[in-house]
């Protein structure tokens, strides 16, 4: 919870926070509320007593513990026994104290909590804080419930990622205006029960205003991407009414950042693998490019971003054995999912997958997976797999007209990392297993290493990740040789082509045996019509409308 008013102790305009001061940056915590209510409780000479009670805790039950021992051995050492007793009268008294001391302080603190609540202007806070014991004190007059202030404005951000219950939280306060921002094109609220999505319990407060044809006010120029990055989602996303202000193209750009704007890195060889858990995913192939390639030395405002936990935990164990430690002071790692809402100034999106394409498939996670970055967006994907998906084909086609696709040949066997073997085709492109050529400027700084013979499988690894699971083995040449394995299957399945003598023979017997099937099907829907007929009534009854309350996004395919 954040609060803008008067500070009572420096008697300036302030924001105050309602979090752990531990887990808020520095810049943050000297404005908390927290913070605040413990520099005014100091100053009145009151300290938290906890600590001291949980020691004296500890000495107590030892004590006790001596004394059940010489009863139950029939110890007859009347003098240790009325010790022990003494002793435990005095950390008795003391623990009593300190509870008194204990007491007195949440005291305190509850009605400085209600003070500075008291004394805003402004609150900020989440939905389900806003139905905090805190907050209900300060705007309560009594035990009835009545609320004694009322607020002018209620606005909720990120209004189309809470369900409609969490929204009306903050209701509770008598309002006469309610604003909310949100962006019904990126990612809902999260719901796990399939029941969630049937009965329309994942739906925003946000999006049924618009299933009711209430037309949101849109904003149309965005300030943290550069024009370059904006220019798709801009087309694709928001039918070309997103603009860019002028000034995100002014900025200076940030050090460390290797490929400035839009790059898709096509990895044809790349094997995405199963996690253990039989849910997520991670590419090895991925993950060694980004760590080993994408990344410099140099860039503090660096996010790696990934739709699967596996592949964010592998990524992160191989920056742990290139840059040691120092990596988290300057590169995030997360999902697509923590990302939304926030942004960094160079965004590497590994998409993992190379056989199917899964939850990918979601464009609103797409549409938050690329506007995450301010000056710079590389892409490590799979070119083949993605393009199975319509949203995902279309944008790969304009990285390729935009001379933007790099198409690499890697394998990581062919040395250990940083030493692996790449080769950038700059007039090569996979798409459908045709090719394509385009002229496509390799980035600077990137070259063609491909030793004269291929190593051993000699890569140095990390684990798997483990996601609380067992340990997934990764055996990179089994992947290749499966691969090799399936692709002579389907070789061998492919029947030779038919000479011109006998074509028409083979043609003529393909069409007889369809007609031979249809009969057959046609001879079959007839009989179990037949049959239903005889169990049906006269007159069906009239049904109900079913289509009652269509989810926002059905109605606007």
């Amino acid at each position: 919870m954040l609060r803008i008013g008067q500070k009572r102790l420096k008697n300036e305009l302030g924001i105050v926070e309602n979090v752990n001061t531990k887990e808020i940056p520095v810049s943050v915590k000297e404005i908390s509320l927290n913070y605040l209510i413990e520099v005014a409780m100091e100053e009145e000479g009151l300290r938290d007593p906890t600590d001291e009670i949980k020691k004296l805790r500890i000495k107590l039950d030892r004590l006790s513990g001596e004394r059940d021992q010489m009863t139950k051995k029939g110890n007859k050492n009347v003098e240790q026994y009325e010790n022990l007793n003494r002793n435990i009268k005095l950390l008795l008294d003391e623990l009593n104290q300190l509870y008194d001391e204990k007491n007195i302080y949440i005291e305190r603190q509850k009605s400085l909590k209600k003070e500075y609540i008291d004394e805003s202007d402004i609150i900020f806070c989440t939905a389900s804080t806003a139905g905090s014991l805190d907050i209900l004190a300060a705007f309560t007059a009594d035990d009835n419930g009545i609320s004694i202030r009322k607020f002018d404005y209620l606005i909720i951000d990120e209004a189309c990622q809470s369900i409609e219950l969490s929204i009306l939280i903050p209701f509770l306060y008598d309002t006469s205006t309610a604003i909310l921002f949100g962006d019904p094109k990126q990612l809902p609220a999260t719901t796990f029960a399939d029941a969630s999505k049937t009965n329309l319990y994942n739906r925003s407060l946000f999006e049924r205003m618009e299933d009711c044809k209430l037309e949101p006010l849109m904003l149309k120029t965005q300030y943290r991407m550069i024009s370059e990055l904006c220019e798709y989602p801009a087309m694709y996303f928001y039918d070309h009414k997103l603009k860019s202000d002028p000034s995100v193209d002014r900025r200076q750009m940030p050090p460390g950042i290797k490929n400035p704007g839009l790059w898709f890195f096509n990895l044809v060889n790349s094997t995405e693998i199963q996690a253990s858990d039989g849910h997520s995913f991670y590419n090895e192939c991925e993950a060694n490019y980004i760590v080993y390639e994408l990344l410099g030395e140099r860039g503090s405002s660096i996010g790696i971003v990934t739709p699967y936990r596996a592949q964010a935990e592998y990524i992160k164990k191989l920056l742990g054995k290139r840059f040691g430690g120092s990596w988290r002071k300057r590169i995030e790692v997360d999902s697509v999912d923590g990302y939304q809402g926030r942004e960094k100034d160079y965004i590497i999106l590994s998409l993992v997958r190379s056989e199917n394409i899964g939850f990918l498939s979601d464009r609103r996670r797409m549409n938050v997976a690329i506007t995450r970055a301010r000056f710079a967006l590389s892409i490590v994907g799979n070119a083949r797999c993605l393009r199975k998906n319509d949203d995902w084909d279309d944008f790969i086609d304009y990285c390729n007209d935009k001379r933007k696709l790099i198409t690499i040949d890697y394998d990581p066997h062919w040395g250990n990392p940083g030493d692996g073997g790449y080769h950038y085709y700059s007039d090569f492109f996979e798409r459908n297993n045709e090719e394509q050529k385009i002229n496509t400027t390799i980035p600077q700084g990137y070259q063609n290493r491909i030793p004269d013979e291929k190593k051993s499988s000699n890569i140095e690894k990390v684990e798997a990740p483990k996601l609380g699971y067992k340990e997934v083995s990764i055996d990179a040449n089994a992947t290749r040789r499966r691969k090799e394995e399936r692709k002579h299957i389907e070789e061998a399945k492919i029947p030779p082509k038919a000479t011109n003598s006998n074509a028409i023979a083979i043609n003529k017997q393909k069409e007889e045996r369809k007609k031979a099937e249809e009969a057959k099907n046609i001879t079959r829907v007839d009989k179990q019509a037949s049959e239903k007929s005889n169990t049906l009534p006269k007159k069906a009854p009239k049904m109900a409308n079913a289509n009652i309350g269509g989810g926002f996004w059905n109605r606007r395919k």
